[in-house]
């Protein structure tokens, strides 16, 4: 193999290596949205137990909060985006976070089998780059 061509394996494995990085990144990114759907699915099933007329603390915004009374413990209000907000049972709402659980595994699957794709690639570039150095 002549130097032209080492030069492009070493370009790829570079190209390999960065594209392992990148879905790595995604994966933990994803791996992190799973665990908030998670607490999310979580919350929902206790806030059922809440009873109404409950004073709590209510964030708005990091580390302030306002004091409020649960007045209805058998509804939420959803965003569904572009400013629309919706209001739905508990039931309903975790039937949507299911859903994104869902969703979020099977693109999660999908970016562990590229990864593996990806490595075992780059495993044999690299044993082919060092049979190249041997000759």
């Amino acid at each position: 193999m002549n130097d032209k061509e080492t030069q492009q394996k070493y370009l790829e494995l570079h190209l390999l290596n960065t594209q392992i990085k990148q879905l790595t990144q995604q994966l933990a990114l994803l791996e992190q949205q799973l665990l908030e759907l998670r607490i999310s699915d979580d919350s929902l099933e206790d806030f059922k137990n809440i009873k109404n007329e409950k004073e709590s603390f209510v964030p708005l915004v990091g580390g302030i909060f306002v004091k409020s009374k649960l007045e209805n413990n058998k509804n939420v209000l959803i965003n569904v985006g572009q400013g629309i907000i919706v209001e739905k049972s508990i039931d309903e709402a975790r039937n949507m976070v299911s859903m994104q659980e869902k969703e979020v595994k099977k693109i999660i699957k999908q970016i562990e089998d590229g990864l593996y794709t990806l490595s075992i690639r780059s495993q044999s570039m690299q044993q082919e780059l060092v049979n190249i150095k041997k000759e």
